[in-house]
């Protein structure tokens, strides 16, 4: 992917042109970081990534003002020798990694550390120590390094067990990981080490009171920001882009699995359990795999850490105490995902997100571990407003990947493209001001066969013209105990719609419609009898008489209706009518609602119909 700068290619020149500072004496050198600290001297304009659409800014902020106590500790990367010479989006230059650690090193022994980066380093990867603080001013930021396979900076001590590193920040870097040019262990790993750790941009697997902040990762090989056993975390202000091509959905079948071979595994953040007390506020995600991951459990095992699957420091646990706000997705393969087999998710909000989406926007399962099937307390989604963007059918995809019966059995629910997916035990789910439109028949909620949903309450707004996709669809063996619903689902007619829940083996044991008027379904002539008319509606509804407001007509001519009885379902009546129909009459149904009394079962009236066509055979 080309990238393009705003004002020119790259305007950095006025802010290092020797990638050094001539500071002469420690009274020099104390003013020259108080100036950093509170003005940038060069101001990189803007850096933009050139998508598909408008590009989206990336420029960093200086950093906050030290107070004296921490200016003691802190260095200028050039006043310590480093060339800062490489070039943000192509890298060569002089390698910076020696230097850059030994400035990192003096935290060993808990010395804190602030570090300042004044320019781009070239680095085969750096090790922070806790008490370390990473702030990059005038444009500042890292390149990794040809065949450096490792994260571009990670925590010292990492660790799936005792935590030893605290209190690391970084804020306004830039960091470019060379993904073309990191070589995985084999073809059959391409995005990990020899260790199976995947090579991420960001790694700390092990740590507390995190702070990240102010930054843009492009062009890593697998997660751009990858967190494991840790609380207390902060993320403000992220721009991930994995540098893929823009998508398209003209591409045959095989160049999409291509290019998801390729970019699979690029998630924006991941995290794995245990995870406590996280905060990300405003993230920007473009991504082949997930945006978002807060995965108690992960890969193919309740417990990763007798295969090592993820590597030697990532281990499963809790994920608690979760706030996501502000995201917007960029034509990424997959949104929010939250997965548990035996680990417990709970106490997660997630608000404000908007974008575009290829496949599913909201992940609730256990993948394909099948030991569990997920351990979910309360989550709630919020001011939801994200698009699905056409996409090949998974028949089409299915045959050019060539998967063997097996592999597909296993995947199962994976294998499927709602906007929210729902795959296991769920205590408390809340889906509030959700908001899309229509592009196929694609599912918006869907239950697969391991959900188990106590409580679901679901506000959904759906632009849908031709009346295509389903808002809930429940598989076999999908179950929603109690489901609050309040759906407004416009089509191409005001005064006909679809059934709003396709069940196909599924069961909701409590249904309340919340402010959703019941719709005119369609019409047939019974089979067996000419004289009756069947009516379905989008639900349950209810009447003092059921021939009020109701019209029928044969060939333009009124017809007496002599009874009309709700069948069992509740969403289906039938009416007798004075006059059977005979093969090519034209039979139509019409409600008047200023006459008639037809309700849902929480009173909302069933709105006017004009004359429908009725199906006779």
């Amino acid at each position: 992917m080309d990238l393009a700068l705003y004002h020119s290619e790259l305007e950095l020149s006025c802010c290092y042109p020797n990638a050094g500072v001539a500071l002469i004496g420690s009274i020099a050198m104390i003013k020259r970081i108080k100036a950093i600290l509170t003005a940038v001297i060069c101001i990189v304009p803007a850096l933009y990534v050139e998508l598909t659409t408008p590009a989206t800014a990336i420029a960093a902020a200086p950093p906050a003002v030290a107070d004296s106590d921490s200016l003691r500790s802190t260095v200028l990367a050039s006043k310590e020798g480093a060339a800062l010479d490489s070039d943000p989006l192509r890298g060569g230059g002089t390698d910076d990694t020696a230097v850059l650690q030994r400035v990192l090193n003096r935290a060993m022994n808990g010395q804190p550390v602030h570090l300042l980066v004044d320019g781009t380093a070239l680095v085969s990867g750096l090790n922070v120590y806790g008490n370390t603080t990473i702030d990059c001013v005038e444009g500042g930021g890292f390149f990794l390094r040809e065949n450096s396979r490792r994260a571009i900076i990670r925590n010292a001590h990492r660790s799936r067990g005792s935590v030893i590193d605290e209190h690391i920040s970084i804020r306004g870097c830039f960091f470019n990981g060379n993904r073309e040019r990191q070589l995985g262990t084999t073809s059959q790993h391409p995005n990990q080490e020899p260790d199976g750790t995947f090579i991420s941009g960001l790694q700390f697997l092990g740590v507390n009171h995190l702070t990240l902040e102010k930054l843009v990762l492009l062009k890593i090989k697998s997660f751009g920001i990858w967190v494991a056993n840790g609380r207390y975390i902060v993320l403000r202000d992220i721009a991930v882009d994995n540098g893929a091509p823009p998508y398209t959905p003209s591409l045959t079948p095989s160049q999409l699995l291509a290019d998801a071979e390729e970019y699979g595994n690029t998630d924006g953040v991941h995290f794995n359990g245990p995870i406590q007390y996280l905060t990300a506020d405003d993230l920007r995600l473009r991504t082949g795999d997930d945006a978002v991951a807060l995965n108690a459990n992960d890969s193919e095992h309740d417990d990763i850490t007798l295969t090592n699957e993820m590597g030697p420091y990532v281990g499963q646990g809790p994920i608690t105490d979760v706030v996501l706000t502000n995201v917007i997705l960029q034509d990424s393969a997959l949104g929010v995902r939250l997965l548990s087999s035996s680990q417990r998710i709970d106490r997660i909000v997630i608000n404000d997100v908007t974008g575009t989406i290829r496949g599913r926007m909201a992940i609730l399962g256990h993948f394909v571990i099948h030991e569990h099937t997920g351990n979910f307390g309360s989550i709630m989604f919020s001011n939801i407003n994200v698009n699905p963007l056409r996409i090949r059918s998974m028949n089409e995809l299915e045959e050019a990947s060539a998967a063997s019966d097996q592999e597909k059995e296993d995947l199962a629910d994976e294998l499927e493209v709602p906007l929210f997916s729902l795959n296991s035990p769920i205590e408390s789910l809340i889906l509030r001001n959700v908001m899309t439109t229509v592009v196929d028949s694609r599912p918006l909620i869907r239950a697969g066969r391991d959900a188990a949903v106590g409580d679901m309450s679901v506000d959904l707004n759906v632009f849908d013209p031709s009346m295509q996709s389903v808002p809930l669809e429940l598989a076999m063996g999908g179950r929603v105990e109690r489901l609050s619903f309040a759906l407004n689902w416009q089509g191409g007619a005001s005064d006909c719609g679809r059934l709003p829940i396709v069940y196909n083996g599924g069961k909701v044991d409590y249904l309340h419609w919340v402010s959703t008027p019941p719709t005119f379904v369609g019409a047939e002539l019974a089979k067996q009898d000419p004289r009756v008319l069947i009516v379905t509606f989008s639900e349950r509804v209810k009447a003092t008489d059921f021939r009020r407001g109701v019209a029928i007509s044969i060939n333009n001519s009124l017809v007496s209706i002599l009874a009309a009885t709700r069948q069992a379902s509740g969403s289906i009546v039938y009416f007798r009518m004075a006059k059977a129909a005979r093969a090519g009459d034209s039979v139509t149904w019409s409600y008047d609602g200023s006459g008639g009394t037809i309700q849902n079962m929480d009173g909302d009236n069933l709105l006017p119909v004009s004359p429908k066509r009725v199906v006779t055979r």
